[in-house]
């Protein structure tokens, strides 16, 4: 060489970014390789990686794990799938190829060698890096050769490159190594070992300590069981809660309506409930449960301030008398926006000629949203005229109304007219609005809609409401691919509401990675009645042999190992509930030294069976 190489490489180094950028660069790295010290590869990673890729219904990300995986495992079964995806798939999978073939290390420089020249500059510089992970390539050689071709950016990026794979903690971040630790952190959480544990495991055992999380995701799977018994335990964790802090949370609230609406209609009707009435509606709305209740929505309409929302759901619960009144207020024009709004979803939802003068009175309205939200009645009720302007905006990403004419057609899907509409205009959208659209079509059962999410979720699964609706429609949908895609995606690492409808999902699909949680909701509830009920939910997804065996032994496993356990009772209360007096019988034979608590709570349960 005609210089050392070292030198070479500080005179690189020196001609970098502004302070700031390099400070932020620098905090980024440092984590990067912090996190790599944490993981490894096991024999199973091989394994693990080619089952999912088989088994489809991964998202890019995790896909490019896999396939990067496979490299870090040294798999050669996975090779001629490694060659495959250097030029099919998104850039991230083509960089995951070329980097775990630098991986393997054998037999790859041909490869390697011909993508250094490859017109996307990601997939040149990973290959670049993959050639010096070999430890076969002349890599100074290379490094000192471009150093003096007069490409100043290259020989700078070589330069780093060649530091990274020989002083890995001395080096500094370019595109392609900040992608290689970013992969085998990706691979070792889904393949591998993070601190010497299975990374799907932590967090399903945070989520596991997450009370509020556990709360939500017990009633709401309890809320769909048909058990009896049920709807008692229901009523009475809202009634505890009323008398301990002076109001039923939301999640007890809306799972008890779920459970059981008639009855919640019943007891708000009776005067002795008093529920916060927008959680309520929406939750009524959202989960289409407005025919189960029309007594509790003819009190709404006493509420101002909901008086025309339960207008609309009381519509569509088809008792349309509810509309007399609010004809004679809508035509003496003191009603807001948001008032105006609701009736005209109320008026289309008659489907009755006889509303057609005031929705095209409302449709002239001088404000924008107001008079769409007319014409979408309109259109839907076969105003051709009324379509075409609906058309024009959600066919308009710049009008100023697009997100909320988007919004209330999606709403409004179950109208083939207004479907029709939102496919025409799903080439259109982006974004929420895309997701809006396409997961409302789904859930109402469109293939074309159903197709268009899957592309869109191939990029990953959305946080909040859009990736909950997502996650819906998917399994609505009935395909195994579909559920292939909703395991992958379980636990979520950064949104809790998407966990807790991935963890729904896999409580109907009975799969076992769902029992941490379930057998968390028996022992760490706070709630009596929410322990019952995570009780049987052990039951649905595992037996009643399940939930004895949990009597059995879980007290008994009072080490450093395992925690104390909290609640013994109320699990045997729940064995003898959900058992009766057969289940307790089975609880004796086998064990003679069952804690008393639990079972005395059998007892209890037992006796209690028998008013079901």
């Amino acid at each position: 060489m005609a210089r050392p190489l070292y030198a070479t490489l500080a005179l690189f180094l020196t001609l970098s970014t502004p302070a700031s950028s390099q400070d932020s660069a620098e905090n980024d790295w440092a984590l990067l390789l912090e996190q790599d010290a944490r993981i490894s590869f096991t024999s199973r990673t091989e394994f693990a990686a080619l089952t999912a890729i088989d088994g489809g219904g991964l998202d890019q990300d995790t896909r490019a794990a896999a396939l990067f995986a496979l490299g870090a495992s040294g798999s050669k079964r996975g090779r001629a799938l490694l060659e495959k995806s250097l030029t099919a798939g998104s850039l991230r999978e083509r960089c995951a190829a070329v980097l775990a073939l630098g991986e393997l290390g054998v037999g790859v420089h041909p490869l390697l060698e011909g993508l250094r020249e490859d017109p996307d500059p990601l997939v040149s510089e990973c290959a670049l890096l993959a050639l010096m992970r070999t430890g076969r390539w002349a890599a100074a050689e290379y490094v000192e050769a471009v150093s003096e071709s007069g490409d100043e950016a290259r020989a700078q990026m070589a330069g780093k490159l060649l530091l990274f794979t020989t002083d890995t903690c001395d080096s500094e971040m370019t595109a392609a190594s900040a992608l290689y630790l970013e992969l085998r952190w990706d691979a070792a959480k889904h393949y591998g070992l993070v601190d010497e544990r299975a990374w799907e495991v932590v967090l399903i055992e945070d989520l596991a300590k997450d009370l509020d999380f556990l709360k939500g995701f017990i009633l709401n799977a309890a809320a769909d069981s048909n058990r009896l018994g049920t709807q008692d335990h229901f009523r009475s964790l809202v009634e505890t809660e009323r008398r301990d802090r002076g109001a039923a949370t939301k999640q007890a609230l809306c799972a008890a309506l779920r459970a059981m609406p008639e009855e919640v209609s019943l007891l708000v009707e009776s005067g002795l409930w008093s529920p916060e009435w927008g959680v309520l509606l929406q939750e009524i709305r959202d989960r289409r449960l407005e025919k189960s209740t029309v007594g509790l929505l003819k009190i709404a309409t006493e509420v101002p301030s909901m008086r025309y929302r339960a207008v609309s759901l009381l519509v569509r619960a088809g008792y349309n008398k509810a509309l007399v009144p609010v004809l004679e207020e809508i035509e003496g024009g003191d009603l807001g926006p948001r008032q105006l709004i609701w009736c005209c979803e109320a008026l289309g939802g008659t489907g009755d000629e006889a509303v057609l003068p005031a929705l095209y009175s409302i449709s002239q309205n001088p404000r924008a949203d107001i008079a769409a939200a007319a014409k979408i009645q309109l259109a839907k009720m076969g105003d051709e005229d009324a379509a075409g302007e609906i058309s024009a905006i959600l066919n308009d990403p710049e009008s100023e109304i697009h997100r909320q004419v988007v919004d209330w057609v999606s709403t409004g899907v179950e109208s083939p007219v207004l479907a029709a509409m939102l496919l025409e205009a799903l080439p259109s959208l982006r974004g929420g609005r895309a997701l809006e659209a396409c997961t409302s079509l789904s859930l109402e059962g469109s293939s074309q809609g159903l197709e268009y999410l899957r592309e869109i979720l191939v990029a990953g699964l959305p946080r909040g409401r859009f990736g909950v609706r997502a996650v819906e429609a998917l399994e609505n949908s009935g395909s195994v691919e579909d559920l292939a895609y909703i395991k992958n995606q379980f636990p979520h690492e950064r949104d809790a509401l998407v966990n807790e409808a991935l963890a729904l999902a896999l409580y109907r699909a009975r799969d076992p990675r769902i029992l941490t949680l379930i057998r968390a909701g028996i022992w760490d509830s706070v709630e009596f009645d929410q322990s019952v009920l995570a009780s049987a939910l052990l039951i649905d997804v595992a037996g009643m042999r399940a939930l004895i065996d949990e009597a059995r032994y879980e007290p008994m496993l009072n080490t450093e190992t395992y925690r104390a356990p909290k609640f013994p009772r109320r699990v045997g209360y729940a064995l003898g509930l959900w058992g009766g007096l057969q289940a307790l019988e089975d609880l004796n034979s086998e064990v003679s030294d069952v804690r008393e608590d639990v079972r005395h709570g059998a007892v209890l349960g037992a006796l209690a069976s028998r008013t079901h």
